[in-house]
């Protein structure tokens, strides 16, 4: 069984937000897209993978424990 890559857990608001950004700035786009596609655990993700995401995806945790977790960005994150 193939391990998903967090690419694949984002959740589809945040995923269709992301998008919307990469005409405007798409090197930074393509980068945390390439490197959610590499990755298979939130814990994995340095602290400015994060933020980044949440700034062209315009989607930031509302509880510190949101962006402890990732659960404001991904869906399922913890099952395989």
């Amino acid at each position: 069984m193939a391990i998903t890559t967090l690419y694949q857990k984002l959740k589809p608001e945040v995923k269709e937000k992301l998008y919307s950004q990469s005409k405007e700035y798409q090197s930074t786009v393509r980068l945390i897209i390439k490197k959610l596609k590499e990755t298979s655990f939130y814990t994995d993700l340095r602290i400015t993978d994060v933020q980044t995401l949440q700034t062209f995806s315009d989607t930031y945790a509302k509880e510190v424990y949101e962006f402890k977790w990732g659960e404001h960005l991904f869906d399922d994150l913890y099952d395989n």
